[in-house]
């Protein structure tokens, strides 16, 4: 009885030393099944990886197997701030890093740091997404796999080179950014999965040098674009394709090719959503319902831009918390405070939303109306001061038809590609003058004095044409040599005067 009772004793401790260990290991299999999926197959593509992750990090959590908790915690804290929910993506960061510091995971802590940086980057605070991002490239260094070190170094210097960063550097570190970032991708091996997608990034950031840089030239761009395009289809990215159509949206729609430029959109929407990037689908949307309203779809567009505000809405919710969350273990910084986002901040966006979408639908109608105000209107007294009684040397009078000057106006604000050749029919007197004097003057040129001088602003003309104020400052910088202008002679004034 005695001898019996020991034996049954000593299998029931094996059995449950074995079925400890196994459940370990099942844990261990598990882990690295989700990384290989999350890395193999793209965020994106896998479904429930947000709750699959999340339940791998608690029982990680409680076996204290701290490269479970590492692992799951990085992906999910990806997928949240990919989803547009900042605040818990933030949860995890602080833990992710302090561990994989102690394990001397060097990719996830990279990883970590990104994340951090572009939680910085959306809330607008500039020197310490930069910081961060110096930081996590010197961390890539100690990562042993070359692939991932070269991977990890490529997607960082994405970061810098992005709009709200890049214009924040010199040019030459820009460019040293760009070759930097290509060299990278370059090194990753052909039979890594990630190559295509880094090469892609590589031709997707000089293609936007081309669209709103100083050597603008949108044809180049969508060359880089078309290339970019061919790399990303190879992999399983949904992120890097939605990035690449919304830009060859951007730039067919620069150049006045809006069919195409709407085709391209809708391809850009599709990608996002896939992808479920909730900020950069608030992007597109933005941009595309821009190109409705251009094009005479209110209704589409209305949906659009409600979409775009609703989401910016719960983006910056989430944004707010989620500084607190990476700040409150730092040391405070007097230069630097985390935006808040007081309540009549949300009430002043629902405002803005309820007058976009009167604003969407009686548009036309309220450009007329403006239009064909009494000539009592300040507008209309001050462009009569402009254009009703012009002198020139030989003292006689070029009187311009105050309703043509507004009719001007009303197509010049609307884009029209009859923009041009009508204010040549307005201003033929004017138009001739220049073009004798200043043979050199293009036909783009021309059409940015054209808006000078109907007297708009750079960011009047950016915001007709749907191009960057940087764009628009860089045409006119090129004009200005062209006709020996001193900086500090007024273009407006000169045109008015010519």
């Amino acid at each position: 009885m005695k001898k019996g009772s020991l034996i049954s004793l000593l299998l029931f401790l094996s059995f449950s030393i074995f079925s400890q260990s196994n459940q370990e290991l099942s844990l261990e299999k598990e882990i690295d099944k989700l990384e290989l999926d999350f890395y193999k197959e793209g965020v994106e593509n896998l479904k429930n990886l947000d709750k699959r992750s999340l339940d791998l990090y608690e029982r990680s959590k409680k076996e204290d197997y701290k490269r479970g908790i590492i692992i799951a915690s990085k992906i999910y804290t990806v997928i949240m701030f990919n989803s547009g929910n900042l605040d818990e993506a933030s949860k995890f960061i602080k833990e992710g890093i302090e561990l994989s510091e102690i394990e001397e995971d060097y990719k996830s802590l990279a990883s970590f740091m990104a994340t951090k940086a572009k939680i910085y980057q959306h809330s607008g605070i500039i020197d310490k997404t930069k910081s961060t991002v110096f930081e996590a490239l010197k961390i890539s260094d100690k990562i042993n796999v070359k692939d991932d070190k070269h991977t990890s170094k490529v997607y960082l210097y994405v970061i810098f080179l992005t709009n709200g960063i890049a214009q924040t550097f010199p040019k030459d570190s820009l460019f040293y950014f760009r070759e930097q970032m290509l060299k990278e991708a370059k090194q990753i091996s052909k039979k890594s999965l990630s190559r295509n997608n880094a090469l892609a990034y590589a031709e997707l950031i000089f293609a936007q040098e081309y669209m709103y840089g100083l050597s603008e030239d949108h044809k180049v761009a969508i060359t880089h674009l078309k290339f970019a395009e061919e790399l990303a289809l190879k992999s399983k990215s949904n992120m890097i394709k939605a990035m690449i159509y919304k830009d060859l949206g951007k730039a067919h729609n620069f150049i006045s090719e809006f069919k195409l430029s709407a085709k391209y959109y809708e391809e850009a929407i599709k990608y996002a959503e896939a992808s479920g990037n909730k900020i950069f689908l608030t992007l597109i949307n933005n941009e595309y319902g821009e190109l409705l309203l251009k094009l005479g779809k209110e209704e589409k567009a209305s949906k659009l831009l409600v979409n775009s505000i609703s989401n910016s809405i719960e983006i910056d919710k989430s944004k707010g918390k989620a500084l607190e969350n990476i700040l409150k273990d730092e040391l405070p910084e007097k230069k630097e405070e985390p935006k808040s986002f007081p309540k009549f901040y949300y009430i002043i966006i629902l405002s803005i939303l309820s007058l976009g979408i009167f604003l969407v639908y009686y548009w036309k109608k309220s450009k007329k109306s403006e239009l064909i105000k009494n000539e009592n209107n300040y507008e209309i007294l001050d462009l009569k001061n402009d254009y009703e009684v012009i002198e020139n040397e030989n003292n006689s009078k070029d009187i311009i038809p105050i309703d043509a000057v507004l009719e001007l106006k009303n197509i010049a604000e609307k884009d029209n590609k009859l923009f041009l050749e009508r204010f040549k029919d307005v201003f033929s007197e004017h138009i001739t003058k220049l073009t004798t004097t200043y043979p050199d003057l293009t036909l783009s040129d021309l059409e940015i004095l054209a808006y000078f001088r109907l007297n708009y602003t750079a960011k009047d003309i950016a915001r007709f044409t749907n191009s960057s104020v940087r764009s628009i400052e860089s045409k006119k910088y090129r004009v200005r040599k062209k006709l020996n202008l001193d900086s500090e002679e007024d273009l407006y004034s000169w045109l008015l005067n010519f």
